[in-house]
């Protein structure tokens, strides 16, 4: 039986102990948490001392804010635990080799909690890759108009650390995957010292292409008669052959093929965020049934092409 902790008893901490809870040969033994509350609403225990966690588990999910990544992986990885942290990793390009140096001398799996390749819209992009030819531009905007944003810990640049590596890593890792390694980055780094707001950023591609992302997160009240964050996502592909438009919003994507929107147009649900997936591919790491350390790899890959668009903003 494999002893899971979460660190953390957020949304994403409950998610993910929800996702192990139904997995076979898997036990959430406890949560680290500042209120014995969330824990008890998780089924589990609650740990207030992370060492006493680390002491009754053979792997670590931690799902703390984002400052704090690095140190309680490193923690667990230390005490011999295998480790899944949400992105991103860290927030600094000085914690990534103790991390990654930690895991292999100790032989342990250390992976991000990378739902991409698992959502709906990176499914059909990557099966509709070929019709489009080469890619010669994509451009990318989310925006989230939220009120509860407000009171949030992600508006604080303290705790939520680099904009471009907390905020961007989805699109950064679409356009790596889709249209090659990044050469050269331009980053417009919109928040201020009180308040992640969001960023612009842009990426030359070993392929020649240029890729564009914009993000925002906006506390707003949400449309009259909807009490829902209202999170709309476009992205956009130009190709050689044919071009792609992707219009996200409350869980439908409508894709739209040709110049000038005259071609098809698919429709497909985009509500999973890949966290069943992405779990289950960690406890299958630790099986030793997945290559955990070229993911990690790539995730790093990731990682260090926002924080270079947060270096290359501050010139």
């Amino acid at each position: 039986m494999l002893r899971i902790g979460i660190a953390g008893t957020g949304w994403m901490g409950s998610s993910r102990a929800k996702v192990l809870a139904a997995t076979e040969d898997v036990k959430v033994v406890g949560a680290l948490t500042r209120t014995a509350e969330k824990a008890a609403n998780m089924g589990v225990a609650a740990f207030t001392d992370y060492a006493q966690m680390l002491d009754v588990v053979d792997a670590v999910v931690v799902c703390l804010p984002n400052a704090v990544h690095s140190e309680y992986a490193l923690k667990a990885l230390k005490a011999g635990k295998h480790v899944l942290v949400e992105y991103p990793l860290c927030t600094t390009v000085a914690q990534i080799d103790p991390l990654r140096q930690v895991a292999q001398v100790n032989n342990l799996v250390l992976m991000v909690g990378n739902t991409i390749e698992h959502e709906p819209m990176f499914k059909y992009v990557q099966a509709a890759r070929p019709h489009l030819g080469q890619i010669l531009s994509a451009a990318s905007r989310v925006a989230a108009y939220d009120p509860g944003l407000a009171s949030s810990w992600f508006l604080n640049p303290n705790i939520t650390g680099p904009v471009f590596a907390a905020l961007h890593y989805h699109h950064i890792e679409y356009y790596r995957r889709f249209i090659g390694d990044v050469t050269h980055i331009t980053a417009l780094d919109q928040c201020d010292s009180t308040s992640i707001i969001g960023g612009v950023m842009s990426m030359t591609h070993n392929t020649r292409a240029i890729s564009t992302i914009h993000w925002h997160l906006i506390a707003t009240p949400p449309a009259p008669g909807n009490n829902e964050a209202h999170v709309p996502r476009c992205m956009w592909l130009n190709g050689t052959d044919d071009s792609l438009t992707i219009v996200e919003n409350n869980g439908k994507s409508n894709a739209i093929w040709g110049h000038g929107g005259d071609g098809r147009v698919d429709v497909f649900d985009n509500d999973d965020w890949g966290l069943s997936d992405s779990t289950q591919e960690f406890i299958t790491a630790i099986r030793g049934e997945f290559d955990h350390i070229a993911r990690l790899d790539s995730d790093i890959a990731t990682l260090q092409v926002g924080l270079r668009a947060a270096e290359a903003a501050r010139k």
